[in-house]
């Protein structure tokens, strides 16, 4: 944090009331047990903890200022407490100010959706290639910009963090920035007050309804970055096969690119692809004329990812060429379709997919290129949307034809209760409940068994897999962790696929 004075920290500040005093501020903080000598406390309303309630603890342990949605309590002297309509717009704005706003000196993309925002960062990123800047990204896999990697403790960072993060990205040079923006930091102001020079929508899903509620609020929050974030030069980039696009961009006064892979119509259109077990080809047009590519990445979800990525290189004013070889270097994304190697002719599989759609998607991608039989394994994380347990187990055992239901991160809830509840869908489509003995058998077709322990599943899909067969092992992805009750522990899917499998760690 550069050094700041409070009338700095707050200009910009949307309804601050009362009169205000100078002074040096030494950081920003929102936990009053964070508090040094100096610093300025913004009280947040969160879903757990109320900050208003620790605000005279804040100024207690030499909070220059506090900064807060009411009046101060008796007794505060005026100069060290100041009002504000909404805290976190506050923070967002005063957060900015405390870093020389960084996001002014930088090209931001700003990518919003229920599946495809992790690798159209990637695909972004490796659009911007020596030729045209220097690229960071800021998502669920990490935090990224020339040799810096930061691990990712939220998609879309808190306002200090992510300010900070943009500083250090423009004062090293970086020129783009490919930024996740996650409903949650949306509907909690995180980006405030960033202004995108091109938003991108994905696709919206069933997802995340155990935050917004219901699905209009899930919708509000993205729709947010249309409306609210984008600049006067602004671009909307969107997935015009999705049955919500329109509503999402509703309203926006960016110029709007429609991306589709069939709708002629379309600005940015697919009008040829080939879809193979190494990865995709495709022609499409754009309104710069026909783009001939092809990609490591598999299947058709990742083909609308591609498109998607072209209409972002159109809307950033990239030449042809340049998208088509942004989009040829990348080989893959983290935990997202990551190919395990091994001497076993099997073709094993690591992929993020945690939600109903992602899963359909992605085993509809691997149906076409299995020569056997697909076998899966997933499970659904604790405290987290019930709603979609069912629904991915119905999924899972309509696309393919070995299932293995385990744990995922079952947090707070009983591991084998979280089970008991996707078991339903699975049985729905009427293939038959395995034990063990039999699901390893050459002879099992179809059907589904259930095992707690992450671990043991993936060995067992191993037991289980033969030449040809493609096992898909979901819901983790690139984590590197599980979360069992309050305790995390190391846990990566991709090294027990590789230690399962034959290979090395």
């Amino acid at each position: 944090m550069r050094a700041s004075r409070v009338l700095q920290l707050l200009e910009g500040v949307e309804g601050v009331k009362g009169p205000l005093a100078d002074g040096d501020v030494a950081d920003v903080v929102t936990d009053s047990r964070k508090v040094t000598a100096g610093a300025l406390f913004v009280a947040l309303r969160g879903e757990k903890f109320d900050g208003h309630q620790f605000a005279e603890a804040a100024l207690a342990a030499g909070a220059r200022l506090v900064v807060a949605e009411t009046p101060a309590p008796p007794g505060v002297a005026w100069e060290r407490w100041a009002e504000v309509r909404d805290s976190r717009r506050a923070l967002g704005v005063i957060a900015a100010n405390a870093f020389g706003r960084p996001g002014d000196e930088l090209t931001l993309v700003g990518i919003t959706g229920t599946k495809g925002k992790t690798t159209l960062t990637y695909l972004v990123e490796s659009l911007i290639g020596p030729e045209t800047g220097r690229a960071g990204v800021i998502g669920t896999v990490n935090y990224r910009y020339g040799d810096t990697v930061v691990a990712a403790p939220h998609t879309t960072p808190e306002p200090v963090t992510l300010q900070s993060l943009l500083r250090e990205m423009a004062s090293a040079g970086t020129t783009h920035v490919a930024m996740e923006v996650s409903s949650h930091a949306l509907e909690q102001a995180r980006v405030v007050p960033l202004l995108f020079r091109v938003g991108a929508f994905t696709n919206l899903a069933h997802d995340h309804l155990d935050y917004h509620g219901d699905q209009s609020r899930y919708i509000a929050a993205k729709r947010r970055l249309f409306l609210e974030h984008l600049d006067e030069s602004g671009v909307a980039v969107v997935n015009a096969d999705d049955a919500r696009a329109a509503e999402v961009v509703r309203g926006t006064l960016a110029r709007l690119i429609r991306v589709s892979l069939r709708d002629r119509a379309a600005d940015v259109v697919v009008v040829r692809s080939l879809f193979g077990g190494e990865g995709l080809r495709a022609e499409i047009q754009t309104p710069r004329g026909l783009v001939r590519l092809r990609s490591h990445l598999m299947g058709e979800f990742n083909l609308q990812n591609i498109a998607l990525a072209v209409g972002v290189g159109v809307a950033l004013e990239l030449s042809l060429d340049q998208i088509r070889h942004g989009i040829e270097r990348l080989r893959g994304v983290p935990g997202r379709l990551e190919r395990i190697e091994n001497t076993r002719d099997v073709t094993v599989l690591v992929d993020y997919a945690h939600t109903e759609n992602a899963l359909r998607s992605v085993l509809a991608a691997l149906r076409p290129t299995t020569r056997r039989r697909l076998i899966v394994v997933f499970g659904c994380g604790g405290d987290r949307d019930r709603l979609k347990r069912p629904l991915m187990g119905r999924a899972a055992m309509e696309l393919a034809d070995l299932v293995v239901v385990t744990s995922d991160n079952p947090r707070t809830e009983e591991p084998a209760a979280i089970i008991s509840e996707i078991v339903p869908g699975v049985e729905s489509v009427g293939r038959p409940a395995l034990d063990a003995d039999a699901f390893v058998k050459d002879s099992a077709i179809a059907g589904y068994t259930t095992e707690v322990d992450r671990r043991a599943a993936i060995r067992l899909v191993a037991r289980a897999a033969r030449p040809g067969d493609v096992v898909l092992i979901a819901g983790k992805g690139h984590e590197d962790y599980q979360i069992v009750g309050a305790e995390r522990t190391h846990f990566d899917d991709r090294e027990e696929a590789r230690a399962a499998f034959g290979g090395t760690i």
